[in-house]
């Protein structure tokens, strides 16, 4: 029986087929490559191209396993594993899983699904033995003695031959309710996405046993997105493992062009998660427990910046504000923009698009008050052993009486932060972190 080829990279490599034996003519020998490569092209999550030796593919900002042709690609992150668990637990606010695995990872191939398959699969065994949640399920059903009230919309046609019955709708205290069907389906799901063999059947065991507690349903983003809605008090418990399916849910699906096919057309087999939603919530989370000189809000649009003047009917201007990650305020003014990057700046490097971003940030927060200070933007992007001579400043000029708003961009090390959270020694290093990230040029 032939084996899958397989290739493994890290975020931000290259293989040429000079280095790799199963990339060439893999372009040629395989007509629907190019199609798959197109679509991954446009999801940003790969780079497949042909070149004169063979065929390239360079990792982007997804992590995890997709199967190219005959290929099997494994994305892996650069951060250590320790490092990624606990930033993957503080990022999403699923903090104290058990350590060690409960079941053995197949690494480095594993992929970035399996951790989060790991971690539900923890949270679904603690959730188990305290006991899923109970509530009341409507039942409607012919019975000989009155129970609940009676249907009066039933119509004859549905009465049962016999009339020795009446038409009653109550209510049973069931496990079978929407929370733990989500639980169930999101652990098909992640058998499905699971690399590991052992952690495959550990899922799949599980959600066995779910079965004879209650059906499933169908996960897609609006379900998802309802769910997460209307979490409350009682279901908090389910906020985690909604998180982490949700997580999977995006993973499947890879990316929002990803999830357009044409008629006829399937799905990439594969999970490819966006490294930069992690980044992104991490470093907001850090920041809003652990930097003193300014309270952090996150997403918060940028009202009225724009003014929709004339229209064709039925246009609507919605969601068109800027969202910054991350402002910083003290005493209700705007003291800093952050935005995260999750990208390689080799060369410290800010693109024309991102660059006309900040711009428009600086713009949205330029003091009316001549004697007031700009409004710096500051630039997050993940970098290993980063200090302040990596920053690049860029001094953005307002064009009215030589004012300048600093735009700044910066390499942080959130593997020293993860290092520093997880070890109770080090939590004096917090602060100095956080001020570290956020400090401005003077």
């Amino acid at each position: 029986m032939a084996t899958t080829p397989r290739l493994v990279l890290r975020e931000w490599e290259t293989a040429h087929a000079s280095d790799h034996p199963v990339l060439h003519n893999l372009w040629t020998t395989h007509p629907d490559l190019e199609r798959d490569a197109r679509r991954l092209r446009e999801g940003n999550a790969l780079r497949v191209e042909d070149g004169r030796q063979g065929v390239s593919i360079k990792a982007q900002r997804h992590v995890g396993v997709v199967r190219l042709g005959p290929l099997h690609v494994t994305v892996q992150p650069r951060l250590a594993h320790a490092d990624l668990w606990y930033i993957l637990e503080y990022g999403l606010g699923i903090d104290r899983l058990d350590r060690p695995p409960p079941v053995d990872l197949l690494l480095p191939e594993a992929s970035f699904a399996d951790l989060i398959a790991l971690a539900l699969l923890e949270k679904t065994k603690r959730l188990s033995r305290r006991g899923p949640r109970r509530g009341y399920a409507r039942q409607e059903e012919w019975l000989s003695q009155l129970r609940g009230r009676i249907d009066i919309t039933c119509t004859e046609k549905a009465m049962p031959l016999t009339r020795a019955s009446l038409p009653c709708i109550h209510h049973i205290l069931s496990t079978d309710i929407p929370e733990n069907r989500m639980v169930r389906a999101g652990l098909k799901l992640a058998a499905q996405a699971a690399y590991s063999p052992g952690l495959k059947a550990e899922l799949a065991k599980l959600e066995r046993s779910w079965s004879e507690l209650c059906g499933s349903l169908m996960l897609d983003t609006a379900t998802l997105r309802q769910m997460s809605r209307e979490l409350t008090r009682l279901t908090a418990d389910y906020a985690p493992i909604l998180r982490l399916i949700t997580l999977l849910h995006e993973g499947r699906g890879m990316s929002d062009t990803l999830e357009i096919l044409t008629p006829g057309q399937e799905r990439l087999p594969g999970f490819l998660w966006d490294m930069a939603s992690l980044f992104e919530r991490f470093v907001e989370r850090f920041l809003r427990e652990h930097l003193k000189s300014a309270s952090v809000s996150r997403q918060k649009p940028i009202e009225g910046l724009y003014e929709v003047v004339r229209a064709p009917r039925g246009f609507s201007a919605r969601n068109r504000e800027p969202r910054p990650d991350i402002l910083l305020e003290r005493e209700g003014q705007v003291v800093a923009v952050l935005d995260t990057k999750y990208k390689d700046f080799k060369d410290d490097y800010l693109d024309r698009n991102s660059l006309y971003q900040m711009s428009v940030y600086a713009v949205a927060h330029a003091p009316s008050d001549a004697a007031t200070m700009p409004v710096p933007v500051i630039v997050l992007y993940p970098r290993a052993n980063a200090t302040s001579a990596d920053d690049v400043v860029y001094a953005f000029k307002h064009g009215r009486q030589g004012r300048q708003s600093p735009i700044i961009v910066r390499g942080i090390d959130w593997s020293r932060a993860s290092q520093a959270l997880r070890n109770p020694a080090r939590h004096n290093e917090l602060a100095t972190i956080a001020e570290e990230w956020t400090r401005t040029e003077e």
